[in-house]
């Protein structure tokens, strides 16, 4: 019978250390087991502290992946799961904390075919750097494969770290255990990250004398799929339990650390830096409005208009154009009057827009400063203007050497004393200063 925490309290006390209750993951007493006391950290998900054996702890199981690479120089590492079970998260998971850890990984990622091609691959590697190399969906590429294409992907994956010459993690994702060859399967650290009947016999043959933990897995699994969570035993002694609720944020996997079989927990985690496009939107995690707006702020390039672009996406989104500001509102309202009153066509409206896109690709004025600024125009159109105007420098003005003077009684005055002079010869002994004092801009005629 199991009891479980007070609902009310939002802390708990286990072993001198505090945790948070959450809907996700609680801690629960039992009767009976044998003798056994796990130590137990404290993981941070959503701000909140939660209980994990550190036998159990991911970043534990990552961080000696890491030291095993920086003392061998090459880490084999296996991901075997039927589809849609978190190989991929796992892996991704892997990644970002040796990230975390401040370590500069090159990750390249690869289809199950092109790890044929390993040794073709390596030559456009950057040399002296370390490198993570996952594999996805490898199973079954080297059934069909020649054994002369099976002995060059061996030979690479022998030989990469001194091509390199640096540090290396392969990693390599199957399906099935079976479904590749045995040199392949035989790496460092090998995750399960499902089991079935099928695999139980298989596991049988690979783990002999540890069947105990595979079974205990196998229990574990199935209670998560199906239940929608599993629990850790952590404390005999007291009678202790942890029970975590599917993706709340952990879910169960089994890892063999060279000899060593336990269970691990792993959660969904990653940066844009360490995942692939479409994997870093899936895990991106804003919850707060300073969260979304440091967000926005950090992605968007610099130049960009982020007030004005947030305008009309908010017009767009709440369908009220309350965020349009001046001359932009009014715009705005015209052309849709304009296209419900009309019913004017997309493919017209893209030519429309490609005409007054070149009519004001300039802005109206390219002298900003020198002549009158429209008192319309926002501190952005007229930031906009003024980098227009740096980046293309305006054309050079004709210059015409000014007259003598306007006054024609003067000038004719001056063009007489000229004829009148005597020349002067071209040396310096001869050089006279008795000349009239005249604009030294004339030009005579």
């Amino acid at each position: 019978m199991e009891v479980a925490n007070d609902s009310n309290s939002e802390t708990y006390n286990y072993r001198d250390k505090e945790y948070d209750n959450t809907d996700g993951v609680s801690m629960r007493q039992e009767q009976g087991g044998t003798a056994y006391r796990d130590k137990v950290t404290t993981f941070n998900y959503k701000g909140k502290r939660i209980p994990v054996p550190i036998r159990w702890h991911p970043n534990s199981v990552i961080r000696r992946i890491v030291e095993h690479n920086k003392r061998s120089q090459y880490t084999g590492v296996t991901m075997i799961g039927m589809s849609g079970t978190g190989k991929t998260t796992l892996t991704n998971k892997i990644i970002h904390q040796a990230h975390v850890m401040g370590e500069s990984y090159i990750v390249k990622r690869f289809n199950g075919h092109e790890m044929m091609r390993l040794d073709e691959h390596i030559k456009k590697m950057k040399v002296g750097f370390p490198h993570i190399l996952v594999f996805d969906d490898a199973s079954y590429t080297m059934e069909d494969a020649k054994n002369s294409d099976i002995a060059r992907l061996a030979n690479a994956l022998t030989t990469i770290r001194h091509v390199l010459q640096s540090r290396v993690i392969i990693i390599i994702n199957f399906h099935y255990s079976k479904a590749t060859k045995k040199f392949f399967r035989n790496q460092h650290f090998t995750f399960m990250t499902s089991i079935s009947v099928e695999e139980l016999s298989n596991f049988q043959e690979m783990y002999k004398d540890k069947m105990n933990v595979v079974r205990q897995f196998a229990r574990q699994y199935n209670n998560m799929v199906l239940r929608g969570s599993f629990q850790v035993p952590v404390s005999s002694f007291e009678k202790k339990v942890i029970r975590y609720k599917m993706n709340e944020p952990f879910r169960i996997a089994m890892v063999a650390e060279i000899a060593d079989l336990h269970f691990m927990v792993y959660d969904r985690d990653g940066c844009n830096e360490c995942l692939p496009k479409s994997e870093a939107k899936k895990s991106l995690k804003l919850e707060t409005v300073k969260e979304i707006f440091d967000h926005i702020v950090r992605v968007t390039p610099k130049g960009k208009s982020i007030r004005s672009a947030m305008q009309f996406f908010m017009t767009i989104q709440l369908g009220s154009d309350k965020h349009l500001k001046g001359s932009n509102q009014s715009v705005w309202r015209h052309l849709n009057d304009l296209n419900r009153s009309m019913d004017i066509p997309p493919d017209t409206w893209e030519k429309v827009y490609q005409l007054v896109d070149s009519k004001y690709k300039y802005g109206v004025s390219k002298r900003v400063g020198k002549q009158k600024v429209n008192r319309t125009m926002s501190v952005l159109e007229l930031a906009k203007q003024i980098k227009d105007e740096e980046r293309v420098p305006p054309a050079e003005e004709s210059f015409e050497a000014p007259t003598f003077l306007d006054d024609q009684d003067l000038r004719k005055e001056a063009e007489d004393q000229i004829k009148n002079e005597t020349p002067v010869e071209d040396n310096n002994e001869n050089e006279t200063t008795d000349r009239p004092d005249y604009d030294s801009y004339y030009t005579p005629p």
